[in-house]
């Protein structure tokens, strides 16, 4: 069923770029007292819609260093970003420890971070919104929540098969 959204929604973390803490260790770049290169790509359908390069040092002070260039719309020369988003250690319950990114703009921990206009930052401070926060309350409801459950049923039951 079709998501109906309000008129004034705001952008969703599923339509912006992100790079993802999770991603960076199920990829071994967050190997202990390691220094590794690495780039993401990011396309839609196959078509390319953007990258960066980024240089990921875990010693003792630990951070990533984003390469990437940037425009707005209206503009028509790009403009070359290089900044460091520092690395926070939490530890673990069974022992080691997990990485987090340090948002640049309010310097709280982070696992996920979006592109806002011309940086990186956490979703509160690039002003994201999930896409089911955007969908109208009035489709929630009956008889339109009932549908979509019965919906997600029918694609989950399809998947078991």
């Amino acid at each position: 069923m079709p998501r109906y959204h309000y008129n004034n929604a705001r952008d969703t973390v599923e339509s912006t770029k992100k790079l993802s803490i999770f991603w960076l260790k199920a990829n071994k770049y967050l190997e202990k007292n390691d220094f590794k290169f690495g780039c993401i790509k990011w396309s839609i359908n196959g078509e390319p819609t953007g990258n960066i390069s980024f240089r990921i040092d875990t010693s003792e002070n630990a951070y990533i260093q984003l390469y990437y260039k940037t425009k707005k719309y209206w503009e028509t020369e790009w403009r070359d970003k290089s900044y460091r988003v520092w690395l926070t250690k939490t530890p673990c319950f069974f022992g080691g420890f997990r990485y987090w990114f340090q948002c640049i703009n309010c310097s709280k921990r982070a696992g996920v971070l979006y592109s806002a206009d011309d940086y990186f930052a956490c979703r509160r401070c690039a002003n994201l919104s999930y896409e089911s926060c955007n969908e109208n309350k009035r489709f929630k409801g009956w008889p339109y929540g009932i549908l979509t459950r019965e919906s997600r049923a029918e694609r989950m039951y399809e998947k078991i098969k």
